[in-house]
């Protein structure tokens, strides 16, 4: 598939207000970040679930309802043992996977502890500093061997290794290669990504969208790049210019 080149629109930047949050940029910080568990997932026109937390107590933090499953933390009180442990309750505040995972320590500077919420049937998680999956069962399903993961969107994590990010399935296979500097979750089977300048003189890196088949669907041109919102992305390829390109089926055959 070549690389689609689309006409720019600058006055569509006026009418459609792109100071909407889904159309927010997004930069290497933003999808790089290991320490935010949220930091990988780039929000989209899909309609967010509603959030229900179960009504229990003896914990430290209790997240929402996710494939029948909130995470919970309970820190620990033992003096030669201060791991955060993360487990997983059903909506009865039964405790279903025990704590046997660690905590994600998020914030600048570490004052927030965090989980990822079940997806589409599994959960990314945390243990000694390496990042697996785990079903509703709470059986590890990918083993915790990458740096970072992102929750499933589109049949796809974001992953990283080695300092770059790729994509995999749910059988752990590797669907989009390790070779990229940023790279957003899947939506509509379109990720923002970013590639790594190859001058090593230039740090700027360049964005582009792909496809789930790692195809070039915009070119990597541009200096930042919002997401897939309204069948609209917004993109900068000047300081002082942002542009939006409209998504149609025609488009993006």
């Amino acid at each position: 598939m070549k690389p689609i080149y689309l006409p720019l629109v600058f006055s569509l930047l006026a009418i459609s207000g792109c100071s909407d949050k889904n159309n927010a940029e997004v930069t290497p910080s933003s999808v790089n970040d290991k320490e935010t568990v949220s930091t990988a997932e780039v929000e989209s026109d899909k309609k967010e679930e509603k959030c229900v937390i179960p009504e229990v107590e003896d914990y430290d933090k209790v997240g929402c309802l996710r494939d029948g499953l909130a995470g919970v933390i309970k820190q620990s009180n033992d003096e030669y043992d201060k791991t955060n442990r993360v487990g997983y309750i059903d909506k009865d505040g039964q405790l279903i996977i025990p704590f046997e995972f660690d905590a994600i320590v998020a914030g600048e500077g570490g004052e927030s502890l965090e989980f990822n919420d079940f997806s589409e049937g599994l959960a990314a998680i945390s243990k000694n500093d390496k990042y697996g999956f785990i079903d509703t069962k709470g059986k590890v399903v990918i083993e915790p061997k990458y740096e970072w993961a992102s929750s499933f969107s589109n049949g796809l994590a974001i992953v990283s290794a080695e300092g770059l990010y790729g994509a995999i399935d749910k059988q752990g296979k590797t669907v989009i290669p390790f070779e990229y500097q940023a790279l957003a979750n899947f939506h509509d089977g379109f990720a923002t990504a970013a590639r790594p300048p190859k001058d090593p003189e230039d740090y700027e890196s360049k964005y582009g969208l792909i496809n789930k088949q790692n195809e070039v669907v915009i070119p990597f041109m541009y200096e930042s790049m919002g997401n897939l919102s309204e069948s609209l992305i917004a993109l900068r390829k000047t300081v002082n210019g942002v542009m939006l390109i409209q998504k149609t089926k025609r488009l993006f055959r």
